[in-house]
């Protein structure tokens, strides 16, 4: 079916001549020329991160190829953000086990849990 999703998803965005086709995997993705996941997770952090105190650490985890640019984003220790004073700090977290970028990974969603759940109850103890 992927070919016949690829078609439907080219004759949509024919009425979006700014959108774009990024194959994912067992995706199409449509997204506006020139925008990833990379771009729009630093916009986001753009506007989220005290722009004086840049001590926010984003997590980006992902299981697709799209991913990669999100990892890549967040992991650039040199990327200049508009509206922040530092570069954002980060980690990506691969699920699965295939060739990434990402510093990290799990095997897979359950690994994503627990992972999580370890996080928050850290962070919970921390601020007792």
């Amino acid at each position: 079916m992927a070919d016949e999703a690829y078609r439907l998803m080219e004759e949509v965005l024919k009425t979006y001549p700014d959108g774009v086709l990024k194959p994912g995997k067992y995706v199409w993705e449509a997204v506006p020329r020139g925008v990833n996941k990379g771009t729009a997770i630093l916009c986001l952090l753009g506007k989220i991160i005290n722009r004086s105190s840049n001590d926010t650490w984003a997590i980006f985890i992902g299981d697709d190829i799209t991913d990669e640019a999100g990892f890549r984003a967040i992991q650039d220790s040199k990327k200049i953000v508009e509206g922040l004073e530092q570069p954002p700090k980060g980690l990506g977290i691969k699920v699965g086990r295939e060739s990434t970028c990402a510093h990290y990974y799990v095997n897979d969603i359950k690994e994503v849990t627990n992972l999580l759940h370890n996080l928050l109850s850290f962070c919970q103890a921390r601020d007792r």
